[in-house]
């Protein structure tokens, strides 16, 4: 390592136009090819798996994933006829779509409601596992639960499926940590160069790192959350 070091040194310049150059065909390639993420976290002879295919031979109508949906009004119960009515045109927009299969409202027998009655939780059956829903249908879930409630009641969405969908948003967790990192170096370190060396150097690797991650998607199977992490874990090692 320090033959490598002392050999990095004496050629600074070639080292730097290389890495910079390694990062560039690798953003290249990884945009010419996209990313084919894997979302199947199927566990074969797994004892989740073996329950999972019990429930499809023998009650195909609960052997899909389910997300839910939690009501709230600010005026009244949810038993009152007007929040009620609220309450069911939610879950018909739900039940009109390809995913959901049924929705169990909290107002129903063996709902869940809170004691004063102003909240409840509704569970949404789909048809099938949510790692299998397509991004537009969860956009439309999501969509309708944006869209749903009234001045009184209140609705928000939970559970794996609607999680996978809001992830595919762009987050600014990453710049935060940058951000951190940067203000805890310049405080060590007291000087803009010495604290720019390991951030530019751990941005350099990391944007190198990502786009091979995605170039082999299309060898091996990778889980979609691979960038998250490798993302957290390249930040810290690569600054240390």
């Amino acid at each position: 390592m320090r033959s490598l070091a002392r050999a990095c040194i004496r050629h600074r310049r070639i080292t730097v136009v290389s890495w910079i150059v390694l990062l560039l065909v690798c953003i290249a390639a990884a945009a010419s090819l996209g990313e084919e993420f894997s979302t199947n976290f199927e566990l074969p002879e797994s004892d989740s798996q073996q329950a999972f295919e019990l429930l499809q031979d023998r009650f195909p109508e609960q052997s899909g994933d389910s997300f839910q949906v939690v009501f709230q009004t600010t005026d009244g119960k949810l038993t009152d006829p007007a929040n009620q009515a609220v309450l069911e045109e939610t879950a018909d927009a739900f039940d009109a779509t390809d995913v959901v299969t049924g929705v169990s409202l909290p107002t129903a027998q063996g709902g869940v409601i809170s004691e004063d009655g102003t909240i409840g939780l509704a569970t949404a059956q789909i048809d099938g596992r949510s790692f299998d829903v397509e991004t537009d249908d969860v956009d439309e879930l999501i969509e309708i639960g944006e869209q749903a409630g009234s001045d009184a009641v209140q609705v928000e969405l939970g559970g794996d499926l609607i999680r996978y969908g809001q992830q595919q948003e762009s987050s600014a967790a990453e710049g935060v940590g940058v951000l951190a990192a940067i203000i805890v170096l310049l405080i060590t370190f007291g000087s803009v160069v010495a604290m720019g060396l390991p951030i530019l150097t751990a941005l350099i690797a990391l944007g190198t790192a990502l786009s091979l991650v995605t170039v082999f998607t299309h060898v091996i199977d990778t889980a979609d959350f691979a960038p998250a992490l490798a993302a957290m874990i390249g930040l810290g090692v690569g600054i240390d």
